[in-house]
């Protein structure tokens, strides 16, 4: 795919907004991952481009850089949640639509939290990837604080370090793409006060008013948001649901990104067509068999599985004890050829089972 033209729009405050889209269908705007963001050097990351391109199959995708950043309007410093949230109502008004799926990803999680509650007729679903709806959170991390002496002392060695810390540092070409991000996207003035902006966000009394249908995604090994937090933020919006995926990088398109994508459409209830003259029979054979191998008081646990209750969360539910649910969930396991409760976490996000009722026997 080639890369999308850039246009811009422009806020009620008068700042000019850089965006692209690609694809055709609901359309799904992706906020800028806070602080760092180019949209036209993101598109170049390989491995950035195929996400893009994987739920341009099947969405329209947009990807907008907020003031001070990227190829918007750079001399804006006025950073707070209320100019983000200009910014994003700017980018949804360009497209004129009655609603729009809003993905929120880390520090942006907040701002598309914030928008989700203030404007629901606008918002059909809403996405968060670890979300941070309190910057305090980790803007009192002392490693951050590190970092942040480090960029008004070395930019260059900033943005290397910035991008093995939040890649991993096994990944080094994928780290030094990023680099690249950090340093087209932002310059040593406006990002500190960027991040100083961001770290006074918080949005948790927003969280209750979101009444959109709401996903929030979490790699917990990566131990940038402590322990628990995002389950206190899924607890607080209303009917929302928690996908949980392995590994320790703190961007989903690096590890098991097509997993994360297609719980992403599940959720949406969209799906990528299938490539012409290549339909794999004998996988969905295989896949329909897997599916009818399951009892119904199993497909029963996978539901609520999907739905993000834990094992003796689904033990009160039906009235069993958690053994019986571990012997459950071990035998699930085994029939869908799984390794783990976060693979069938997505399998059956992927399968549409949270909107199930739960004694509904999968067809």
């Amino acid at each position: 795919m080639d890369a999308p033209a850039i246009r811009y729009t422009t806020t009620v405050d008068g700042v000019r907004i850089a965006y692209w889209s690609v694809g055709d269908g609901p359309i799904v705007i992706s906020l800028p991952p806070l602080p760092h963001s180019h949209i036209r050097v993101e598109w170049d990351i390989p491995a950035l481009r195929r996400t893009f391109e994987a739920t341009a199959a099947a969405a329209t995708l947009v990807r907008y850089d907020g003031r001070g950043t990227g190829l918007s309007q750079r001399d804006s410093c006025d950073f707070s949640l209320e100019t983000m949230l200009l910014d994003l109502d700017a980018v949804i008004a360009a497209f004129e639509v009655d609603n729009v799926v809003l993905y929120g990803p880390a520090n942006a999680g907040a701002v598309a939290v914030a928008y989700a509650a203030r404007h629901p007729e606008h918002v059909s679903h809403l996405i968060l990837w670890s979300p941070i709806v309190d910057g305090s959170i980790v803007a009192n991390n002392p490693h951050l604080r590190a970092l942040r002496r480090l960029a008004a002392d070395d930019w260059e060695l900033f943005a290397q370090t910035v991008a093995h810390n939040l890649l991993g540092w096994s990944e080094n070409e994928a780290a030094r793409q990023f680099a690249q991000v950090i340093l087209a996207g932002n310059s040593q003035d406006t990002l500190l006060p960027l991040v100083a902006a961001i770290g006074q966000i918080n949005v948790w009394d927003e969280l209750p008013r979101v009444r959109c249908p709401t996903l929030v995604q979490h790699r917990p090994e990566t131990g940038m948001i402590p322990p628990g937090v995002i389950e206190r933020v899924v607890a607080s919006i209303p009917d929302a649901r928690l996908a949980l995926y392995e590994g320790s990088s703190t961007v989903p398109y690096l590890g098991d990104w097509r997993t994360i994508n297609r719980g992403i459409q599940g959720f949406m209830g969209i799906h990528q067509p299938a490539r012409a003259g290549t339909p794999n029979r004998r996988a969905l054979r295989l896949l329909k068999m897997k599916d009818e191998s399951l009892t119904d008081r199993e497909m029963e646990i996978v539901t609520l599985v999907a739905r993000g209750l834990t094992n003796r969360q689904i033990a009160e539910e039906l009235y069993l004890s958690e053994k019986t649910i571990e012997n459950h969930m071990g035998r699930i396991l085994t029939k869908l050829d799984l390794s783990s409760r976060t693979q069938l976490t997505a399998y059956a996000l992927e399968k549409g089972l949270a909107s199930r009722p739960a004694s509904d026997r999968y067809p």
